[in-house]
């Protein structure tokens, strides 16, 4: 498989657990979008315009509760989509948000943008990650999460990608961050 298949494919089985754990899933392939919405060009401010149109889209949630109750969301990228998946997360739609091998800047920047998000936050690294320093990452999360409890998930190997090991911890995350939402509790 192509490298950018295999990107444009890395999130399908987390997609597809979802899907059968009753999460409505959308998976945008910005690597195949338009030059403006690649990966790089594509900017935060843009994206938090964005995401509330596409909740707003949901064909699943009958027309009736669409005028009385927001749609909620949990959102996951990675690196490049899991720092557009934290600017998201700063709306208060979302009630988590799971950042893989995320490239969120230098210090400030991560900072920035974890300050802003009030929901659960997951980060997934991996120790031969060959485009993030796994440490100085960690250690940059760490610092910049503002003395929050994050869930990490931590793997050896597997490179810059959403490695098997991280499938079943995200929907995980996911499931148990929709019942804190659905039966109340601290997010």
């Amino acid at each position: 498989m192509k490298d950018s298949e295999q990107i444009r494919n890395e999130w399908n089985e987390v997609a597809r657990r979802l899907a059968a754990a009753s999460f409505h899933v959308l998976v945008p392939d910005f690597h195949s979008a338009p030059s403006p919405l690649r990966p790089g060009r594509l900017s935060g401010e843009v994206v938090r315009e964005l995401f509330p149109t596409l909740c707003t889209r949901n064909h699943m949630i009958p027309s009736r509760y669409k005028s009385v109750i927001r749609p909620k969301a949990i959102v996951m990228g990675k690196s490049w989509g899991a720092r557009m998946a934290a600017e998201v997360a700063a709306l208060d739609d979302i009630v988590a948000v799971g950042l893989v091998v995320p490239s969120l800047g230098d210090q400030d920047q991560a900072q920035s943008l974890l300050s802003k998000i009030q929901g659960r936050v997951m980060v997934g690294l991996v120790e031969d990650d060959e485009v993030l320093d796994f440490v100085s990452t960690r250690e940059k999360i760490k610092g910049a999460s503002g003395g929050r409890d994050f869930e990490w998930i931590e793997v050896k190997s597997g490179g810059h990608r959403v490695v098997p090991e991280f499938v079943a911890p995200l929907v995980q995350f996911a499931e148990s961050a929709r019942e804190l939402f659905v039966h109340g509790g601290e997010l």
